[in-house]
């Protein structure tokens, strides 16, 4: 495809045309499909799903699953979409393309028992700005705000159904408020550091429609040892993937 590459993942568990200015496989997406518990009949949602990354891991792991993935940005729809041709999961992955503050449009309410996704955490107001227009309007609040986003999520989600989110900690008090204001219930956080005496880089956040207050705080997860090299934790989120 023009403008992209084509890469091995997973030691070539998956292949993977990516923009070559644009968003690509990061560890953001390990980190949130680590997290993730997922059952063969969840009906499973991801917000901005760029190039379904996360969808292909998700359909390796759990067999028979049925996904479906929401992005804006046409370009990305068609690479997302080739994605799951090329890996052998178009029978299990449909993208849409779609604006998610007309969710409404898309699926009718309560159809989901899954949501992920990984929110724009950049406000426009907030400093520097991508320069390339396909990470500007996945990182930045350019087409859709935090609060868009924890609104759909509570439209797709059914009673009792998951929210699963990467995000940044910087966000973390705004993001916690319109999840309860959504009536998303936070259930765990976990906080991700490149080094243990490092600030936290990421933050996981899992929630559930109308669930009750109870809220667990998961022990750090660390990406690197203080030589630079994985920890066995990033080692077996890895081993996990594939």
């Amino acid at each position: 495809m023009r403008g992209c590459s084509f890469d091995d993942i997973l030691r070539g568990k998956l292949r993977l045309y990516q923009p070559l200015e644009g968003p690509r496989f990061g560890v953001e997406t390990l980190l949130l499909s680590d997290f993730l518990t997922l059952r063969p009949k969840d009906r499973v949602v991801e917000l901005g799903t760029g190039t379904g990354i996360i969808l292909l891991l998700i359909a390796l792991k759990v067999p028979n699953i049925k996904l479906f993935g929401v992005e804006i940005q046409p370009e990305l729809v068609e690479i997302a979409r080739k994605n799951a041709e090329v890996n052998g999961f178009s029978d299990r992955i449909e993208i849409l393309q779609g604006d998610l503050r007309k969710i409404e449009e898309i699926f009718p309410p309560a159809s989901f028992s899954v949501v992920l996704g990984n929110p724009p955490y950049i406000p426009l107001d907030g400093g520097r700005l991508p320069s390339d227009r396909m990470k500007l309007i996945a990182y930045a609040e350019k087409a859709c705000t935090l609060e868009d986003f924890l609104k759909a999520s509570k439209y797709l989600l059914s009673t009792g159904g998951r929210l699963y989110l990467i995000y940044r900690p910087f966000r973390l008090v705004e993001l916690l408020f319109h999840m309860r204001r959504y009536k998303i219930e936070p259930k765990e956080i976990r906080f991700v550091h490149s080094k243990l005496n490092e600030d936290a880089e990421f933050v996981l956040v899992k929630g559930v429609r109308d669930g009750s207050p109870s809220l667990r705080v998961a022990s750090p997860f660390v990406l690197y040892n203080d030589d630079g090299s994985y920890t066995e934790e990033l080692k077996r989120a890895y081993m996990g993937a594939i």
